[in-house]
């Protein structure tokens, strides 16, 4: 049964469509869907926690012809060192590779910061359409690639590394944890919420809840089309996990989907692809949740759970790796 909150809430979501007071991202162009995102985003979401330090940063593009360098903010629990180096969470926000940015995602990585005591590095890496699939999977190897070069003049534990993203930045995690087993660097943690896995939507969820359940299947459509654009092949790891030859050597995983979610069945098939090839899995399903909810605490209570159970799955893998190492 859907969450009362949540039923409030996407009845108020209807009425602001029918009146126009608020529109379909489809039905926007692309900057104007960016400023109604940014603007909408903090409203529903925790009030952000305080951390010991934000710092900008650059982190070295991979596979560009030119020498470019991509933003990102790193959120520190304490003070860094060689001799005290800190645990870090690579994080990649949502938002259909299209929207989203650092600062519409600052309460998630302060949550982590703040509570995991992990360094958070979050990623601005380029949407779409401006740059289109590959960007920002080479963008996710480069910042993974920088973080495992330079883990001790950054202070961090190299073997105490993770990542991490919600929706499309869940796949984007999930694609950087089988590019990281490629590199035999090994992952303390994946951190998956709602992630994109399928080249194809055809599973039973993406018709159950293609209208009405805040994603919608005309946004999936639009987000794609701006993504892969008119020539690019769905048929690619890099797009769609679930395609990878193979899922052994993967960092364990937390794997959240929610069950009115058109993701829901994506997210439980690739669980169950990475459990059979022997990567250590916990699969969790918010049935009563929708896709987004890890960034509607401050609207559903329900998330509440939801936020302790991440955060329990990062501080076991920190403790566990640095009892290891």
């Amino acid at each position: 049964m859907l969450d009362k909150q949540l039923e409030f809430l996407l009845r108020a979501v209807a009425r602001a469509k029918a009146t126009g007071k608020l529109l379909p991202y489809e039905a926007l162009s692309v900057s104007a869907a960016r400023q109604q995102y940014e603007k909408a985003a903090p409203t529903l979401d925790i009030l952000p926690l305080p951390v010991h330090a934000v710092e900008t940063t650059q982190v070295p593009a991979m596979f560009h012809p030119e020498q470019i360098t991509l933003a990102a903010r790193w959120y520190w629990p304490g003070e860094a060192s060689w001799f005290n180096p800190l645990p870090a969470l690579l994080y990649l926000h949502g938002g259909g590779y299209t929207l989203g940015s650092l600062d519409s995602f600052d309460a998630t990585y302060r949550l982590f910061a703040h509570h995991a005591k992990c360094a958070v590095l979050a990623l601005d890496y380029r949407l779409a359409p401006e740059h289109p699939f590959p960007a920002a999977v080479h963008d996710t190897f480069a910042a993974l690639n920088w973080l495992h070069h330079e883990a001790e003049s950054l202070g961090l534990n190299r073997q105490c590394l993770m990542i991490g993203g919600d929706s499309a930045g869940g796949t984007l995690a999930a694609v950087g944890a089988l590019y990281a087993r490629e590199q035999n660097w090994a992952l303390a943690g994946q951190l998956l919420l709602y992630p994109g896995t399928q080249a194809r939507h055809t599973s039973p969820s993406h018709a159950l809840f293609s209208q009405g359940y805040l994603l919608e299947s005309t946004t999936l459509d639009w987000f794609f089309s701006h993504y892969m654009g008119p020539s690019a092949t769905y048929e690619d790891w890099r797009f769609a996990p679930s395609l990878a030859a193979s899922h052994r050597g993967l960092a364990p995983a937390w794997l959240a989907v929610a069950g009115y979610d058109p993701l829901r069945d994506d997210g439980l098939r690739y669980a169950a692809q990475l459990i059979a090839a022997g990567t250590e899995v916990t699969t969790v399903n918010y049935t009563t949740l929708v896709h987004g909810f890890f960034n509607l605490g401050g609207a559903v209570n329900a998330v509440q759970a939801a936020h302790r159970e991440a955060l329990d799955f990062v501080q076991q893998r920190i403790a566990l790796s640095t009892r290891l190492n």
